[in-house]
């Protein structure tokens, strides 16, 4: 409650004084940070438009990378609501050339009521995206989408389809590095302490939390 009151308070001094749009270009981290507050966590969708469009007048700086945000948001909603409106907003927002994260987040959000339009959606874009490592998060594309769609299906409860899409990432070197392989195969352990319950319908809540953090934090 105390970190919703400040976090409250923070937003409404930023309104005030308008930081979001001041001529500073770290005003767009600003931007951003009200957009992922506003659409994930305050869970106000009213809001995260209000500033959407607000930005696309005064804020136009990086108003690709709000957009971005912005689906994510939209997405996340869809995921936790499951009300397709959402998803169609999102669809409807798409950039022509989609990063990685809102890839993934496409592929998670699918999950939830079409499991094959995140398969085809990997389909789609796993041999246009680079193979190639990070160097800071020593991460490639091409794990990303490939650890997005295994936990899509592990969401629905398809161990084995999850399990076969990873060796045959292995086999067909769409995943080579063998640390991120070690990261990948993590999501493994997650559905099995989800579903190391009896309770059925806790682990169902457990995973669905999951991937509603995983869309936040991409």
């Amino acid at each position: 409650m105390e970190n919703t009151q400040l976090r409250n308070k923070l937003l409404e001094f930023i309104d005030s004084t308008e930081l979001d749009i001041a001529p500073a270009p770290e005003s767009l981290l600003i931007r951003l940070k009200l957009i992922e507050i506003y659409g994930m966590y305050a869970n106000d969708i009213t809001k995260v438009l209000e500033k959407y469009h607000k930005y696309q007048i005064h804020g136009k700086f990086g108003i690709e990378i709000i957009q971005s945000k912005l689906i994510q948001s939209f997405i996340y909603q869809f995921i936790s609501t499951k009300d397709d409106h959402l998803l169609k907003i999102a669809e409807a927002l798409n950039l022509e050339d989609i990063p990685i994260p809102i890839l993934q987040a496409f592929i998670l959000g699918y999950s939830t009521n079409n499991i094959d339009q995140s398969l085809k959606l990997y389909n789609d874009y796993i041999q246009q995206v680079s193979k190639k490592l990070n160097d800071v998060t020593k991460r490639s594309p091409t794990g990303l989408l490939t650890e997005s769609l295994m936990l899509a299906f592990l969401s629905n409860k398809d161990r084995e389809f999850a399990y076969l899409l990873f060796d045959k990432a292995i086999d067909n070197a769409i995943i080579s590095d063998e640390l991120e392989i070690a990261t990948i195969k993590k999501v493994f352990k997650v559905y099995g302490d989800a579903y190391n319950d009896e309770n059925e319908d806790a682990a169902t809540q457990f995973f669905h939390n999951h991937l509603l953090k995983t869309v936040r934090d991409l």
